[in-house]
């Protein structure tokens, strides 16, 4: 199963949790670089105004960019237990829920559950 939450809802962390956040997370957690948005985009939905239409555009040709990474994370998922963490509260716009539809798409065999 792949668990999309916060950093802060350690009750909801399954297995081998990895970083997809720009800002500083915890050192125990690795960062997946091919995931993490830009601060740009960070930062121009949450202080500039942007809205979720723009969010989602520039994090969805972002990971095209990075598509040979991303395409090699994805194979290489076995269906362990893994969480993909940020720092956004539940509820709230997250590239969390982009990162579902994304996986969804291309292991639709994999159990995906957002928090």
């Amino acid at each position: 199963m792949i668990t999309l939450c916060s950093v802060n809802d350690k009750k909801r962390h399954r297995g081998t949790c990895y970083c997809t956040t720009v800002g500083n997370m915890p050192a125990q957690y690795e960062r997946l670089e091919c995931l993490v948005p830009t601060r740009e985009l960070v930062n121009g939905y949450k202080y500039q105004g942007k809205g979720e239409e723009w969010y989602t555009s520039g994090y969805r040709n972002l990971l095209k960019s990075k598509w040979a990474d991303v395409k090699h994370w994805l194979d290489g998922l076995d269906g362990s237990d893994i969480t993909l963490l940020c720092f956004c509260r539940e509820g709230n716009f997250c590239h969390r829920r982009l990162l579902a539809q994304m996986i969804a798409k291309w292991r639709p065999e994999l159990e995906i559950v957002v928090h």
